[in-house]
């Protein structure tokens, strides 16, 4: 089940088993993640339907709720107060319970908290600390509180007593103030900067003391993140919140004359310091650097500076400007007989998103916080020497081409989709196309790596833990036509620039009529190739104009083999492939008929009499066949596993009589010490040898 899209529209409900001598009936939001837990004397239908009938008049009726099959859920009276509710209530199938997951992982975040609640609280007291506590916590899923997502705000606990409330006295300072330039500010005095940043909003309030010590806002700035700004790290975030608004009040405080104190609740300061240096305001100001809870009664403390102290009396202080040799002569810092230690330049720190933007074509990406090589799979160095080296390094060139390759593969299957979609409505058109194409690449390593697609639900979290959201076997399977379709395109493109190819097919009936075509060339490099090319499922064995029909559509309509591109046909001796080919030539006129060697040879095998070699053969291989315990003994003596028979390979019986041959010293011992190995056929195969003997006397 995909997560509804808005709060409060599915629940799941579960029962715990017994905690504390009590059971626990439990009622998760799909949306918020928003739990409910009662604690239940008795499980009845009955007092089930009354528990839910209290959380509903606080909450509202839900539209839709999942829930095992026990006997509460199935039973008459709850199933009458649904259809009065109208409440869709789905079940999940027997021994699924994934399908309500959600209340059982609750059901395990729980237990695991009573357990780890070592106090001799009650029940009650301990589910009621709980719950406070997995409600105003962000959820790994959304990323956000349940209590935000279903009431829109974060509910208060004793942790927002450690924080400051900015917000609270913002209000009530702007609700006494009037309006908010009333009364108009006075630049020769002190200003004040109270900070805020709230999710992606960084905002704050100017104030200025009156008369009466007591602040006033005099101006305000709110402004969010851009997109670029949101990826920052924290502390960039952090070193930005005071930064934009001092940029925003400079115009409204240039003229004043005394430093700027900004209080703030967190200390990047800094590291903003260095950002904002360059601007008017602090090249004519001084920023000081204070952590404060922001009392309105804590005294400021005033830096004394000689050059400030003149220019807050009036004085006009200027710079000069050096002169050009003034400004390339470096003056050692300590003279003397002590040598000049470290060096006077400011070390300037390129951040890792600073790479990415130097080497865009690179691939470079920021993962906590670390600059890594996409192309590589690797964390690497931000020193722009190691940087260098590393680019230059034969893994990164083939990471740049592995990903230059898989970005044309991309593009293929894109246009695979697109075909799809304007033919008909393809299952997940909708979805974005980066999503699709993974489920697409998902589903094609599966089949390219012979394994069942059944096997993608235990390995779904697995799958996408890294990735994009997959979806379950059923859905998945529908991408196997597209799957099929991209193939034929890479084998067309690859086929495209043959000259001269042969065909091999051939057909089997043992599990269903099935027919193979396989084309073989070689290429430029001297290489033989061979690639299938069909496999047709059919309901019945084609006869031979059938069977010519099928080459042909497949051979000259798919893949465009010209007249003189099939220059050979290898088959068995099947008369309806002989007819087949027959036909074949009509359009081919260099086809060349060869009919299967080994086929030819073993079929020329059947015709030969070996009264004796027969006989003993099937008591051999009947003897293996049937005992396990024969199988192993024979290996136990000669270190080799057994040779089996088959009927569909035919070389298996040669197989079986070679390694008799081979081991054939070994092979009356092991009758004879091994009675009780598959006593008829051990006593059959010893009257053989004792045959042998006999003639061997003669």
């Amino acid at each position: 089940m995909g997560v509804p899209s808005l709060p409060w529209q599915r629940l799941h409900i579960d029962f715990a088993g017994s905690v504390e001598g009590k059971m626990l009936m439990v009622v998760i939001d799909a949306h918020s993640k928003w739990p409910e837990i009662f604690v239940m004397e008795i499980t009845t239908a009955e007092e089930t339907v009354s528990m839910l009938r209290s959380l509903f008049v606080r909450m509202g009726l839900p539209d839709h709720m999942v829930s095992d099959n026990g006997p509460q859920f199935t039973s008459e009276t709850f199933r009458k107060f649904t259809t009065a509710n109208g409440l869709k209530h789905v079940t999940g199938a027997p021994y699924h319970p994934s399908t309500h997951g959600q209340a059982e992982r609750l059901v395990q975040s729980f237990k695991k908290g009573v357990k780890a609640d070592k106090s001799s609280r009650t029940l009650q007291h301990k589910l009621d600390r709980f719950l406070l506590a997995y409600r105003s916590a962000p959820h790994a899923t959304t990323e956000l509180s349940p209590a935000q997502l279903l009431l829109g705000r974060n509910v208060k606990t004793r942790l927002d007593l450690i924080k400051p409330d900015v917000t609270r006295k913002v209000n009530k300072k702007l609700l006494h103030a009037g309006h908010l330039v009333k009364p108009p500010p006075k630049l020769k005095d002190y200003f004040t900067v109270e900070i805020q940043v709230i999710d992606v909003t960084p905002g704050a309030l100017l104030l200025q003391e009156d008369d009466e010590g007591v602040e006033h806002p005099v101006g305000y700035f709110s402004k969010r993140f851009n997109k670029s700004q949101k990826n920052y790290p924290t502390i960039e975030k952090e070193c930005l919140a005071p930064v934009l608004p001092l940029e925003h009040f400079q115009v409204d405080v240039s003229s004043s004359r005394l430093p700027i104190v900004v209080y703030s609740d967190h200390n990047p300061l800094a590291f903003s310091y260095d950002l904002f240096v360059d601007t008017t305001l602090m090249a004519t100001q001084s920023l000081t650097e204070e952590n404060s809870d922001l009392s309105e009664n804590e005294d400021v403390q005033e830096i004394e500076d000689p050059i400030l102290v003149a220019v807050n009396a009036g004085a006009s202080l200027r710079s000069p400007t050096s002169a050009v040799i003034a400004r390339k002569r470096k003056l050692p810092a300590n003279e003397g007989k002590y040598k000049q230690r470290g060096s006077s330049k400011t070390t300037v720190r390129t951040s890792a998103w600073d790479r990415i933007t130097e080497y865009p074509k690179h691939h470079f990406a920021v993962v906590n916080r670390k600059l890594r090589c996409n192309a590589c799979s690797e964390i690497i160095s931000e020193k722009k020497s190691s940087i260098e080296k590393h680019i230059k390094s034969k893994k990164h060139e083939r990471g740049l081409s592995e990903i230059a390759k898989s970005k044309s593969e991309s593009q293929t299957i894109t246009a695979c989709f697109q075909r799809r979609d304007n033919r008909e409505k393809a299952c997940g058109s909708t979805l974005p196309a980066e999503m699709r194409l993974f489920r697409f690449e998902v589903v094609e390593s599966f089949l390219s790596g012979g394994i069942a697609l059944t096997k993608v639900d235990a390995l779904r979290p697995l799958l996408e833990k890294h990735g994009h959201r997959l979806t379950n076997r059923a859905h998945l399977s529908e991408l196997i036509p597209a799957v099929l379709e991209n193939e034929k395109d890479k084998l067309k493109k690859e086929l495209k620039d043959v000259k001269e190819a042969s065909v091999i097919f051939d057909g089997t009936a043992r599990l269903g009529e099935a027919l193979a075509v396989i084309v073989r060339y070689v290429q430029e490099n001297f290489q033989p190739t061979q690639r299938l090319i069909r496999l047709d499922i059919l309901a019945k064995a084609l006869k031979g104009e059938e069977l010519a029909q099928r080459l042909m559509s497949c051979l000259a309509v798919d893949y465009h083999f010209g007249p003189t591109a099939i220059i050979g046909g290898m088959r068995d001796g099947a008369s309806v492939n002989g007819a087949a080919l027959r036909q074949l030539m009509f359009f081919y006129p260099k086809l060349f008929d060869v009919v299967c060697f080994s086929h030819t040879i073993d079929n020329v095998g059947n015709h030969f009499e070996f009264k004796i070699l027969d006989l003993f053969a099937r008591y051999w291989i009947s003897m293996f066949s049937h005992s396990y315990n024969a199988r192993l003994v024979w290996r136990e003596r000669t270190g080799q596993s057994i040779r089996t028979f088959s009927e569909t390979r035919w070389w298996s019986k040669w197989e079986v009589l070679r390694q008799v041959s081979e081991y054939f010293g070994d092979v009356e011992p092991f009758l004879r010490e091994n009675d009780e190995v598959s006593p008829g056929n051990r006593r059959r195969l010893l009257e053989i040898f004792f045959l042998l003997h006999l003639m061997g006397s003669q």
